[in-house]
């Protein structure tokens, strides 16, 4: 039955009569206000979808559909949700999104074939069943923006199913060392999780798990100490099939030498530690053979970046700043930019880059005559050329040893004032700024439900950040 749309519809007929019915469709039925006792003689019922009936206020107090699928209500203001009957056994996707329950019913766990639940966007909400661990077939679990959801509830047993746990934007202040007791778990998502401030110890020994998401937890002071956990040949494992870290955001860590503790050296392909007051990277970050993707953005107090892995690509904006980074020096003659480099040799991506108040120091062999300050060339650009010459010359400029701008170089002791050779490289960044996109902090996840049960497939940034 399809009601799709009928914003007039305020009440439901009998459904007694109609027991065969398979679908019920009430999407967008705004006046609709109560979901009828009769629903429960719809044996045949494989769908039920009242999504944004936006003044639904009551559903019946129990409900027993021994044929139904999904079930899925969604932005209503429903305070409370029925007690599920013993004959629900087919039931395998719930969606109570962005409506204002405050609890679930603890018989959710008769829903014995129960893959999906999702709760996004439940204001109200602020417990979980405490046995919710007793749904053995549960592969995603969702609990994202649910503000005033403070606690996530112990996994006593071990719980072989669920692969997906997503509470990003949640009140979780923190996680019991019983999460380790999800042993299949893949995708563990927390950002802006804002008073979440530590991580148990067993979060290790999640030997499964693929993407840690930890963005924007600005309170988060540290990681756990990583005490070794052995697999059953007695060898050290920290999780090492991890292959996407994002840390980005979490102002109150002082470091990241926790990588150092982190046994995916061949899986990790996703680093994001954007916006950090880190002052330098450890030096293992070179054992990520296959790290693709690096993002730097915003972290102001970075001096120093070791020698990176080859295949590396750090965001554009990164090297922005380090031009940005570079012009500032010229404003303040007392600091340079200095690369570590033991010859004049072209430098290359996985140069150490730190900041200092010395001169860069060369090393030239005696026959090798001192290089003759010459004003820089004017670059010409061509539309085909486009935003490649652009981020290629940033990066020239924020690696190379040799001044792009050998005056500019020298200007805080130059007789001369420096003012038009500031305003060429000020130019130059202008440009550059102007065709970069910026790499910003995000906010909680949305809309992942569609990815839980495909969760090897390799998610876009697009698909989780809506």
């Amino acid at each position: 039955m399809n009601l799709i749309g009928c914003t007039s519809l305020k009440e439901l007929p009998d459904f007694s009569g109609i027991p065969n019915l398979k679908r019920l469709d009430l999407y967008e039925c705004n006046s609709l206000v109560e979901i009828p006792d009769s629903i429960r003689f719809l044996h045949n019922l494989v769908t039920l979808n009242v999504d944004h009936c936006s003044n639904l206020i009551m559903f019946p107090r129990k409900i027993n559909l021994r044929s139904i699928e999904t079930i899925s209500v969604s932005y209503c203001k429903l305070e409370e949700f029925s007690e599920f009957g013993e004959e629900m056994y087919f039931l395998r996707e719930l969606n109570l999104i962005g409506t204002c329950i405050k609890e679930l019913h603890p018989s959710i766990t008769k829903l014995i074939r129960l893959e999906e639940l999702d709760l996004q966007d439940n204001q109200n909400l602020t417990t979980l069943p405490y046995n919710i661990y007793e749904l053995h077939n549960l592969k995603g679990l969702g609990a994202i923006g649910c503000s005033k959801l403070a606690i996530f509830p112990k996994v006593p047993v071990k719980m072989d199913s669920l692969r997906g746990l997503f509470l990003d934007g949640s009140d979780i202040r923190e996680l019991d060392e019983s999460i380790g007791n999800l042993t299949v778990l893949e995708m563990l998502y927390l950002s802006s999780c804002k008073n979440l401030t530590t991580l148990p110890w067993s979060i290790y020994g999640l030997q499964n798990l693929q993407r840690l998401d930890l963005g924007q937890c600005a309170k988060l002071v540290r990681f756990p100490t990583n005490t070794n956990i052995l697999n059953v040949d007695g060898c050290s494992l920290s999780l090492p099939k991890l292959r996407s870290i994002d840390i980005s955001g979490c102002t109150s860590l002082s470091d990241c030498d926790f990588l150092m503790t982190l046994d995916c050296w061949e899986t990790l392909d996703s680093l994001d530690l954007s916006y950090n007051n880190f002052v330098s990277l450890p030096a293992c970050i070179t054992k990520f053979v296959n790290l693709r993707r690096l993002v730097l953005s915003g972290c102001k107090r970075l001096r120093e970046i070791p020698e990176l892995p080859p295949n590396v690509s750090i965001q554009r904006t990164t090297l922005l700043e380090l031009l940005e980074e570079r012009l500032s020096t010229l404003t303040n003659p007392g600091a340079m930019i200095e690369v570590a480099s033991p010859s004049i040799e072209e430098p290359t991506p996985s140069s150490c880059l730190s900041l200092s108040s010395k001169t860069p120091k060369r090393h030239r062999s005696a026959e090798e005559p001192s290089p003759t300050p010459v004003n820089p060339p004017k670059r010409q650009r061509t539309a085909a050329e486009g935003q490649a010459s652009m981020v290629h010359f940033a990066y020239e400029m924020a690696i190379s040893p040799v001044p792009m701008f050998p005056d500019l170089h020298t200007a805080h002791h130059s007789t001369t004032t420096p003012q038009l050779q500031l305003q060429a490289l000020a130019t130059e960044l202008s440009r550059l700024s102007l065709s970069s996109e910026s790499t910003k902090p995000r906010g909680p996840v949305r809309g992942d439900q569609h990815l839980w049960l495909s969760l090897n497939s390799e998610p876009s940034t697009s698909e989780f950040r809506q």
